[in-house]
């Protein structure tokens, strides 16, 4: 007499087929997104594409430029090249018309703040480009009807950033000088010697100072104040990471009635 196995047959095949699908399931859960990765490099990094940016790259080597971290210029706008020497015009609208440029872009090493406030055709290579410390040279990213190109710009540059901002406020009969900086203050030399007084009989002291986010915080107080007085705090005092110093910043102080 056979034993009839046909129920534990179909079970072997039902667990193994489970086991088949998670198995497949695991890979495609770790293999897709390294997949996307390289669709979007295959994408993006264009060769004719980085290869004509190179020469286009040529031509802006001896421009100046003003450009505040975060920012950027549009260099080509799909009609034509600007910020370029009247004789070298004419050879970039060429070198833009061959590769059917859409834009060109130039703007700072540091392009994380792109990353939110750009909307346009360079949006989704933006996203895709990491994270960068910021540095003296500026980047020129250029999107054509086939792909991407980015690269970097070294020539003489002046990157403008604004230094460690300052304010006075009044806290009971204290003047509060608050400095901030988004680079962090690395250099804070502020003392009595760091103000300038309407009136020499005048005396200040620093009677405390303290670490805020990104900056200081320094409580002034006032001794023996029978008069109104005008007090500025000089320039150069405060330092941020990359050089960038502070401006004057002047307050007048009013004695009450």
């Amino acid at each position: 007499m056979k034993l009839k196995n046909k129920g534990f047959v179909l079970m072997e095949f039902l667990v193994s087929t489970t086991i088949i699908m998670v198995l497949f399931t695991s890979v495609f859960i770790l293999v897709s997104p390294e997949i996307d990765k390289l669709e979007k490099k295959v994408s993006f990094e264009n060769v004719d594409n980085t290869y004509f940016l190179f020469h286009i790259r040529k031509l802006y080597m001896n421009e100046e430029f003003n450009i505040n971290h975060g920012e950027y210029i549009t260099l080509y706008d799909g009609n034509t090249c600007q910020y370029l020497k009247e004789e070298n015009i004419e050879k970039c609208n060429s070198l833009m018309r061959k590769i059917k440029a859409e834009e060109l872009i130039l703007t700072t090493s540091d392009i994380a703040p792109l990353k939110s406030s750009y909307n346009g055709n360079l949006k989704s290579y933006i996203k895709y480009l990491p994270k960068q410390k910021e540095s003296t040279y500026l980047k020129l990213i250029l999107k054509t009807e086939t792909g991407y190109a980015i690269s970097d710009l070294y020539s003489d540059l002046k990157i403008d950033k604004e230094g460690p901002a300052c304010t006075f406020t009044k806290d009971e009969d204290t003047l509060v000088l608050k400095c901030i900086d988004e680079n962090e203050i690395i250099e804070s030399d502020i003392t009595t010697d760091s103000f300038t007084i309407s009136e020499e009989e005048i005396t200040i002291e620093i009677a405390n100072k303290t670490e805020i986010t990104d900056g200081y915080e320094y409580k002034i107080a006032l001794n023996n104040i029978t008069q109104d007085f005008t007090i500025e705090l000089k320039e150069n005092i405060l330092k941020d990471k990359y050089g960038n110093t502070n401006e004057k910043v002047t307050e007048s102080y009013t004695i009450e009635e």
